[in-house]
């Protein structure tokens, strides 16, 4: 009797091994097609967005949109994060993916596999925050770089690296809030950073105003004296200051150049000011 229950313990563990084998290949023999059909759709969605990134290339660059943008200055974001071959490459390849990735969530979905559709739609769904985040960017970046440029001219006259620096910390300035304005449009939750940035960079425009100030002091001394002593003096007249007698070469912003008899003076501005001037010619 136990060798009858073995016998059929036997028959009924290769009935369930033959059952289960049977259902896999039902299942692998169900599932081919589907198979087939998404490397078709893999295949040809890949060629079809290849040949629309390939024309739309070869489009942007037949009208010159490169030179374009090099005059815009649009592609110096990119030079920054380190992104080449111009900007008619860049957004082929970005029209590339996003055809890529329809074609793969319309595969997911075929393969039954609803994770990666889901995901892949999230994907999609953030890319329009993300484009808003760019160029929020890049408009920020041209708004930082133009202000650096206008703040660097006018106190170039003041000489020096200070009129630089305060170019650059403004320039910094600008562009990290705009960062945060980005990621916020992202989505990302930033006013803690924000605030604490502000209040950093709040110290360290006024430490530097303060800073500037005291150093520049002299400079704007001599640039009102400059200013107000050219009503009275002139390049050519003949002046004498103290022991020195000469003749007024130049007046420029901040100095005062005296050819006397000997030799070429370089004198500060705030001199025809603060001193007792004799006009000897006119």
């Amino acid at each position: 009797m136990s060798e009858n229950i073995s016998q059929q313990e036997e028959f009924s563990f290769q009935e369930n091994l033959l059952d289960a084998f049977q259902s896999f290949g039902e299942k692998i023999a169900d599932a081919i097609p589907r198979i087939i059909m998404v490397v078709v759709l893999l295949v040809a969605g890949y060629l079809v967005a290849k040949i629309i990134a390939t024309f739309l290339e070869k489009g942007l660059k037949a009208v010159k949109f490169d030179d374009l943008a090099v005059k815009l200055k649009l592609d110096e974001p990119m030079k920054v994060v380190g992104i080449k071959g111009g900007l008619s490459k860049f957004l082929s390849k970005v029209v590339f993916w996003l055809i890529m990735l329809v074609i793969i969530v319309s595969a997911s979905e075929n393969l039954g596999i609803a994770i990666i559709a889901e995901q892949i739609n999230k994907i999609i769904e953030f890319i329009p925050k993300l484009i808003s985040a760019v160029l929020i960017l890049l408009a920020g970046y041209f708004v930082a770089v133009k202000i650096k440029e206008v703040i660097n001219n006018m106190t170039e006259s003041l000489g020096g690296s200070a009129g630089r620096v305060i170019a650059s910390v403004v320039y910094y300035f600008i562009m990290i809030m705009v960062i945060i304005t980005a990621i916020d449009q992202t989505g990302i939750r930033t006013s803690l950073i924000s605030n604490n940035i502000l209040l950093v960079v709040a110290v360290i425009l006024i430490g530097g105003a303060v800073a500037y100030g005291y150093a520049a002091r002299e400079i704007m001394r001599n640039m009102l004296s400059s200013f107000y002593s050219k009503k009275n003096f002139y390049e050519g007249q003949r002046i004498k200051i103290g022991d020195l007698e000469g003749t007024i070469l130049a007046i420029d912003n901040t100095s005062v150049t005296l050819q006397t008899e000997t030799t070429k003076v370089i004198m500060p501005a705030t001199e025809l000011v603060s001193n007792n001037v004799e006009i000897l010619e006119e």
